[in-house]
C-alpha cells in the first residue's frame, strides 16, 4: 500500500485535560462537516462514555483542512466537561479507551481517550456485551458517516471491543518517575 499523506482528510483536533495533563482527539472528516457537527459528535461520543471517565474538561478545537497543516481554533459547542471523579496519579490519567478499526483499503484508525476508569475487569480489554457504555459507544462510532474516518478518507469497520490501556509513552513516562 502505498503512502497516504496525513493532510488527506479534513481534521478536527478536540483538546482536553484530565487531572490536568492534556490530550488531544483527533477527527477526520469527509470534507462536508461544520464545526457544529463536530462538536455534537465529539459530545456525544464522550457523553456515551461518561460513567467509565475521570472528569474530562474541554479546553477547546482546532480544524486543518484537507493539505494544509496548518490548524485554525474554531467555535465548539458541546459540553465542556464529562466523567467524574479526579485521576489522582499518572497510572490512572494516563489510561485510555482504544477503539480501533481498518478500512477497505487497509488503513488502520485507533481512537484514545484518556482519562478512562478501570473497566477491563485486568484483561485490558472490553468485549462486546462487558460494557453497556462501551457497547453504546461501538454502536455510535458504527453508525456515524463522514466522521471518525480514516487517513485514506474511508468509513473504517470498528473492531467490536475496546482495549483499556496505558500507551507506550506514557508507560516510559511512568518508568521514569
Amino acid at each position: 500500500m502505498a503512502p497516504t499523506a496525513p493532510t488527506n482528510t479534513d481534521r478536527f483536533y478536540l483538546h482536553y485535560t484530565v487531572s490536568s495533563l492534556a490530550h488531544t482527539l483527533l477527527m477526520r472528516t469527509n470534507g462536508s462537516i461544520t464545526p457544529a457537527e463536530a462538536s455534537t459528535v465529539f459530545s456525544e461520543l464522550l457523553t456515551l462514555l461518561d460513567a467509565n471517565l475521570y472528569t474530562l474538561d474541554i479546553t477547546g478545537m482546532e480544524f486543518s483542512a484537507a493539505g494544509s497543516n496548518v490548524r485554525n481554533p474554531v467555535a465548539y459547542t458541546g459540553d465542556t466537561e464529562v466523567g467524574a471523579g479526579t485521576a489522582i496519579d499518572s497510572l490512572t490519567r494516563a489510561q485510555a479507551i482504544v477503539f480501533t478499526g481498518r478500512d477497505q483499503s487497509g488503513h488502520a484508525i485507533r481512537l484514545f481517550i484518556y482519562g478512562a476508569k478501570g473497566i477491563s475487569d485486568g484483561d485490558y480489554r472490553t468485549s462486546e456485551g462487558e460494557n453497556s457504555a462501551v457497547d453504546a459507544a461501538l454502536d455510535y462510532l458504527a453508525a456515524l458517516s463522514g466522521y471518525f474516518m480514516t487517513v485514506g478518507a474511508f468509513q473504517p469497520v470498528w473492531h467490536r471491543y475496546a482495549n483499556i490501556t496505558i500507551p507506550i509513552h506514557w508507560q516510559k513516562k511512568l518508568r521514569t518517575v
